[in-house]
């Protein structure tokens, strides 16, 4: 028999036994030779069976080998609304998202794919959004607000509807050492005069980083 994975989900056969007549038939060699050869084709599939390089030879130095690599987290918005204060030269708000584990965190990437709808606003405001560790302030978007996903323009709503949405390919570390963690906001800024009021959002925001670790 030859391996399910990654064409399809393995249902639980082997040479031993067919799952759906024998679900719970005692397992026997072939079972684990089965099973084994499934395991071994997602741990290759994953690049587990391939490491990054060896370790020195030499008497006090050793090293172990993580091969978790680049995470990738999904953020679903479902109507979640981000209230927009009114500032002296911008509109703004933020929204906080998630919270990474301790260590400097390496964004290798994000995308953003929102739809927005907005009360008591211009009906055709325009602006600027990001994803940073700090919030939005009433400026533009700029160092730590943006150091996850540059700033990227939102285009003129129409009849206050519209759409937040871009990828960016950061590449940026976020050094956050000593005991502390990262945090990730979507800031959101809309130039003067598009007024103040709620934008609700309703869409994923898709991240993709390495934790570096702690110094």
């Amino acid at each position: 028999m030859t391996v399910s994975y990654p064409t399809s989900i393995w249902d639980g056969d082997s040479a031993n036994r067919n799952s759906d007549d024998a679900p719970r038939k005692a397992p026997n060699w072939r079972d684990w030779d089965r099973l084994i050869e499934e395991l071994a084709a997602i741990q290759t599939k994953m690049g587990l069976g391939a490491p990054s390089g060896d370790v020195v030879s030499a008497a006090g130095i050793s090293a172990v080998q993580d091969y978790s690599g680049v995470q990738k987290v999904v953020i679903t918005l479902n109507e979640v609304a981000v209230t927009i204060a009114e500032g002296s030269t911008k509109e703004y708000g933020s929204l906080k998202l998630f919270d990474f584990d301790v260590g400097s965190i390496l964004m290798v990437g994000s995308t953003v794919n929102l739809a927005v709808t907005t009360a008591t606003m211009s009906e055709t405001a325009d602006g600027d959004f990001s994803l940073g560790s700090t919030v939005a302030t009433d400026a533009d978007l700029s160092g730590t607000q943006v150091d996850m996903h540059d700033k990227t323009t939102i285009a003129q709503l129409s009849s206050g509807d519209g759409v937040i949405d871009g990828s960016n390919g950061a590449g940026t570390a976020i050094v956050e050492a000593g005991g502390s963690a990262a945090d990730l906001y979507l800031n959101i800024i809309f130039d003067q005069g598009g007024g103040t009021g709620v934008a609700t959002l309703t869409g994923t925001i898709t991240l993709f980083f390495v934790n570096l670790g702690d110094f």
